[in-house]
């Protein structure tokens, strides 16, 4: 989920590719809680989508965060 992230460069290209990078997790994870076989039927519904989706900005920071180590 996570190929291509560099860690090692911080020029503004690799920034922006890493950031697109987190936020393509980010969008990853929220789709599989969303259309989880385990999820009650009331996580298949847009209220849920539109929370989880609310939360993917912050996900995305989660993700560089632990990859980067900060």
């Amino acid at each position: 989920m996570l190929e291509g992230y560099n860690i090692y460069d911080n020029d503004e290209a690799t920034t922006k590719m890493n950031r697109l990078i987190a936020v393509r997790a980010a969008l990853e994870i929220a789709k599989a809680s969303v259309v989880a076989p385990t999820a009650s039927v009331y996580c298949r519904t847009g209220e849920h989508l539109e929370a989880v989706s609310g939360q993917i900005e912050s996900l995305a920071s989660a993700i560089q965060k632990a990859v980067e180590n900060k």
